[in-house]
């Protein structure tokens, strides 16, 4: 995966001019719901596109899976802190490595619950989405730092 996304990135940098305020930069990922995947919620990545993936709807009631927390020993959460730390050697001298997509607060509780479900939780129980959202939106800052630590 690793040396995918360098040849990839190189690719790309090669073949791209940067007119006017464009600057060359690298946003290492694994798709929109890689959020909802760092708490728990199994990854599917679009195998015809390498900027798509989704996850499995893992919340069936709220209460059974409150409160939300970033599990450090998640299989998801640990690949993205070493493509975090490969993408910084690759990008050294070369580009700008941007932060990662985050989709978070209510992305988050969607690619966790679904849509359709969750527009339902708004209406039947919105202190219980109110809960969660005030449970997701630290966790932003909580990744975010995670990966500005990984910085040498």
């Amino acid at each position: 995966m690793i040396l995918l996304m360098k040849c990839s990135a190189l690719l790309y940098l090669e073949n791209t001019v940067f007119l006017g305020e464009a600057v060359p930069g690298f946003r290492p990922g694994f798709g929109p719901d890689q959020m909802a995947a760092f708490l728990g919620a199994p990854l599917k990545i679009n195998p015809d596109s390498k900027d798509t993936s989704w996850t499995e709807k893992i919340v069936e009631k709220w209460g059974d899976f409150l409160p939300l927390r970033l599990d450090e020993n998640n299989h998801v959460w640990k690949r993205m802190k070493e493509f975090h730390k490969a993408a910084e050697d690759f990008c050294r001298g070369k580009c700008l490595l941007l932060n990662i997509d985050l989709h978070s607060n209510i992305d988050t509780l969607e690619a966790l619950r679904g849509a359709e479900k969750l527009l339902f939780d708004m209406i039947d129980s919105p202190e219980t989405v109110e809960q969660a959202m005030n449970q997701v939106r630290p966790l932003y800052k909580q990744i975010y730092n995670e990966l500005w630590q990984l910085r040498k």
